[in-house]
This record gives structure tokens, sequence and C-alpha cells, in this order.
């Protein structure tokens, strides 16, 4: 019985604890409950009150989660949806032109002498002046004040064949042209409207006066202004010489261009003229067809002032090729025109010397021309005691030469509009780090032929080489790679339009002539569509999204 009973204790002793055990696990689990709702409740307070919440928070529910062996949705769900809201920063549209206007004026005045009559040699000077507003997508505003000169050396061959009374004459010529020019550009970076509108008041009284400087006043600003950069450089210890050269405004540029080019240009044509009468003093001009090519080198030096890009300086590299072709006849002129350019922009800062960005950009323009052309429908009026005849080219009484040439005078009158015209930008900006600035630096080394050769390559193919440094796919090249992936880029395609008048004397003097031509034009642009590369399309692996810059789109409507 002892046993027993010992037993019997026993067994009733474990019942018993068993039983205290089996209560005091239902209060832990009622314990472990209220501290989850209690550590939750923690976690809300703690991730939303301080900014460093987040991550301590995440910690406590991942330790709750170890504890009670069960899922809380820590971390998973938060990194997810901290995921779902990461945005690409190439997913944000740039900002871009919508919309821009631009007054020039133009003069040119030039000379030649002809050799056997056949031959001519020739030259001209000019000035031209221009200002440009772009609005921007932002609101803000761009104002351009351009300034230059140019001169031309040209040389050519000028035959004609005469009926025997003078009366018709078919010619042609072939002229080849080299030009030079240099100009300076002034931009001035507007906020919003309000600026915009206080800034032009000002600004178009001092275009005023750059306008009427001419050939002579735009060397002499031109001499004083680099006698001053000279001094200042020489005399760094001094105070920088004062510019009046914006006296006028009511504020100075942002920025500063200073711009040398270089061209060649062929060109040809073709003609019938008829004078009405045997005794006519003039004669009529029936019909022309004539055509050029050209190509254009330049190199940009821009100094930032003012702006994100205060204490860089920019260099840029240019090379544009194109042509057009015009028909003539009685008094009306068509034609058409095509040009592609390239650029490429790179920007150092100042101070360290340390590249900073590079800037790919290609344009490509082509549209018709309509014109109102009186210089060509009267080729000159015969001046009065002038003598026909002389020695010359000839075979017999029909033939090459000057036999019934005379002194003429002309006056040149032209108005010119441009209609089905269109303007291809793209744009790649590619920013400068320590990551790819080695990459970048190497790449650029041979940058600028590659650009001058393609893209000359693509204008005799008739090709808009409008994707030359389109970064469209990755690739095992580390420059497309480099621009692949932290490259912006965009384009945008703006409908032009332009109306352009011509006017000036000309002197025929058989073995000589001389004409001056002032011209003026304004024309707009447009923008007709913009889109931007985003970020990687998850649909095509290697390429980037090509999206509708609608934030472009909505300001310009």
């Amino acid at each position: 019985m002892t046993r027993q009973r010992a037993g019997a204790e026993h067994v009733g002793v474990a019942d018993d604890v068993s039983s205290r055990r089996g209560e005091r696990g239902f209060a832990a689990v009622e314990h472990l409950g209220i501290i989850i709702v209690a550590a939750a409740l923690l976690v809300v307070v703690i991730g939303a009150a301080t900014p460093w919440g987040s991550s301590i928070a995440t910690s406590i529910c991942q330790r709750i989660e170890q504890i009670s062996d069960s899922s809380l949705g820590c971390g998973s769900g938060s990194d997810q949806s901290a995921h779902e809201n990461e945005s690409d920063p190439r997913d944000e549209p740039p900002v871009c032109r919508f919309s821009s206007s631009t007054e020039s004026r133009a003069t040119d005045t030039g000379a030649g002498v002809r050799l056997w009559r056949v031959a001519r040699v020739g030259g001209s000077v000019g000035d031209h002046a221009a200002y440009t507003v772009e609005q921007m997508s932002d609101g803000s505003y761009q104002v351009h004040l351009a300034e230059g000169i140019n001169g031309e050396l040209s040389a050519g061959v000028d035959l004609s064949y005469r009926s025997k009374n003078g009366g018709t004459n078919i010619g042609g010529q072939a002229e080849f042209a080299r030009q030079v020019g240099a100009e300076v550009v002034q931009t001035w970076n507007l906020e919003d409207q309000a600026a915009f509108d206080a800034f032009m008041p000002s600004f178009e009284e001092h275009y005023a006066e750059v306008e009427d400087r001419g050939f002579i006043g735009s060397v002499w600003e031109g001499t004083k202004g680099a006698a001053r950069a000279t001094g200042d450089f020489l005399c760094f210890w001094c105070d920088d010489s004062p510019d009046d050269g914006w006296s006028h405004l009511t504020r100075a540029p942002d920025s500063t261009s200073y711009t040398g080019n270089s061209a060649n240009e062929v060109s040809g044509s073709l003609g019938l003229s008829a004078k009405p009468g045997e005794n006519a003093p003039f004669s009529l001009g029936v019909g022309s067809v004539e055509g050029s090519y050209g190509i254009d080198d330049s190199i940009t030096i821009q100094t930032h002032e003012t702006g994100e890009k205060a204490g860089q300086t920019t260099l840029s590299m240019a090379f544009e090729s194109g042509g057009d072709w015009e028909g003539y006849l009685l008094g009306l002129t068509g034609g058409s025109f095509s040009t592609s350019t390239g650029a490429v922009h790179i920007s150092y800062d100042n101070a360290t010397g340390e590249l900073t960005e590079v800037r790919l950009q290609t344009v490509n323009e082509s549209g018709s021309v309509f014109a109102l052309d009186a210089s060509n429908l009267i080729g000159g009026i015969d001046i009065p005691g002038s003598s026909d005849g002389g020695s010359g080219l000839g075979h017999g009484e029909d033939g090459f030469g000057w036999q019934d040439s005379s002194y003429s005078a002309g006056f040149q009158a032209r108005l010119d509009g441009e209609f089905d015209s269109s303007t291809l930008v793209t744009d790649v900006t590619l920013e400068v780090n320590d990551g790819n600035r080695e990459v970048a630096q190497e790449w650029l080394g041979g940058v600028t032929g590659v650009l001058r050769a393609d893209m000359l390559a693509s204008a005799l193919a008739s090709g808009d080489g409008a994707e030359l440094f389109w970064p469209g796919r990755a690739s095992d090249d580390p420059v497309q790679q480099m621009l692949f992936e932290d490259a912006t880029a965009h384009g945008a395609i703006y409908a032009n339009t332009s109306e352009s008048s011509t006017t000036g004397p000309n002197v025929d003097l058989i073995l000589a002539d001389f004409s001056r031509e002032t011209t003026s034009t304004s024309s707009t642009g447009e923008l007709v569509d913009a889109w931007f590369l985003g970020g990687e399309d998850p649909n095509n692996p290697g390429q980037r999204s090509q999206v509708t810059n609608e934030d472009c789109l909505s300001a310009g409507g």
C-alpha cells in the first residue's frame, strides 16, 4: 500500500505539475500576444515619428517573428513597397525648348574682277546681328544675342553664249569659295515670365545699337573686348576692366561664347536671259537653276558666370554639311535645302580642371523655299554712254565672249519664305563622375574625328545622322555602356517658318563688279514632338524605354 500510495502520490504530484505547466503555457501565449500587439504599436510609433525609425522598426518586427515563429510581414512588405516607390532618375522628363523666335540682320559687301571675261576672282566682307528668344518647358526663358563678322574669297569661271544682236544670253557659272568668320554670343537665363518682361525693354534698346554698328563697328567692339580681356589676363592683380558692352541692360549675361569657323563651298548655275526688244536697255531673266554644297567646321569657347555651370568652361566642336538648290522662272523662285550638324560640348571645372560634362548633339534641318525675285527678273540696266563691242572669245558672230556686253547697274530685291521646313534635334548629356571619368576622357581623344567622318558620310548618303550618339542598347563596348547607364537623352522635332528680304545695289563694269546686300530675317520654331530615353525597358532587356515628353508638349500646347 505504501508503494502504491507512494506511487499514487507521485502520480498525483505529476498530474498537478502537468496541470500547472499547462496553466503557465496558456498565460505565456496570452502574454506574448500582448507583447506582439504592444510591439506592433511601438513599431508604428517609432517608424512614423523618427527619420531612423524605419530600420529600428524593421529590426524589432523581425525579432518578434523569430520569437513567435510567425510571420508579421516585416521587411518584405515594406521593402517591396519602397522598391515599388523607388523611381529611376532617368524616367524624369528633361527640361526642353518648346518654342523659339529669331530676328536677324546681315550685310555683305562684295567685289570681283574678271580675267578675259571668263575667270572671276572676288571677295566679300560682312557682319551680322541676331537675337533669339527660347521658351522652356519649366516656364523659364533663354535670350541669346549674337554679333559677328565674316569674310570670303572666291574663284570661278563664268561662260556665256550670246546671240549676234545680244538679245539672248545663255550663261553658266561655277565657283569655289572659302569663308571664315568670328562670332560672340551672350546668353541670359530668365527664371519666369516676370523676369523676362522686366528684361526685354532694355535688351531691345541694346540690340538696336548692336544692329546699327555695321562691319567697322563690330570689328572695333571686338578689338576693344579682346584688348580688355588681354589686359585683365596679363594684369591679374588689377581689378577687372569695366565692360560697357551692355550699358543699357539691367544685368550682365550669364554666359558668353566665342566662336571661330571656317567653311568651304562649291556652287554652280545655268541660266537664260533675253532682251524684250532689240534696243531695250535691260535684259529679263527667263529661267535658271543653281545649286551649292558646303561644309563648315567651328570651335567655340563658352564661359559660364552664373547658374548650374557657374565656374565652368565649355569647349565645343561642330561640323556641318549640307546643300541647296533653286529653280527660277520669270520672277518666281522655288527650291529646297538640307543640312546636318553634329557637335560635341566638353565642360571643365575652372578650379580643378576636371572634366564635368559631355554633351553630344545632332541637328538636321530640311525644307523648301519660295521667293519673289526681282533681282533675276531684271538683270541690269545699261549705263548710258557705254560702248558695246570689243574683241574676245568667239565662234563666228555667235559665240563665247563679251562682244555684246555693256556696263550695267541693277538693284537686288528678293522676298523669301520657307515652308514645309522642320528640324530634328537629338541631345545626349553625360554627367562625368569618378566612376566614368576615365572612360569618358579616353573616348574624347578620338571622338572629334569620328564626328566629322560620320556626319560627312551621313550627309553624303542623304541620311540625317540623328542616331549618331543615341544610347539605344547596352553592349560590351565601354563607351556605349557608359552612355546607356548614365546619359540623359532626348529628342525633338520643330516646325519652322521664316520670312526674309534682301535688298541692295549691284554694278557690272565688264571687267569688274560690285554689290552690297542687306538681309533681314524673322523666323520661328514650334515644337511638334518630343521624347526621351527613360530607364531600362522591362520588356526589352538591354534597351531603354523611349517615352513621350508630355511635360514639354503640354507646356507648348
